[in-house]
């Protein structure tokens, strides 16, 4: 049940923004599943940041 959880909580902002679009675009974008809806359903890009170690001294 943990792993479902933390799916959904994954795709939260998506799901967020999947319930704002109004039904016909929803309709629209059903009835045409050969085209690439444009960044409308698309899971958010996973941000990869990288903690800086800062400058490196040498000893």
């Amino acid at each position: 049940m943990s792993s479902t959880f933390a799916l959904r909580s994954n795709y939260s902002t998506y799901e967020r923004r999947v319930a704002e679009l109004p039904i016909d675009t929803l309709i629209r974008l059903i009835q045409t599943p050969h085209q690439q809806p444009s960044m409308v359903l698309a899971p958010p890009p996973t941000l990869v940041v990288r903690a800086s170690t800062g400058p490196r001294r040498l000893k």
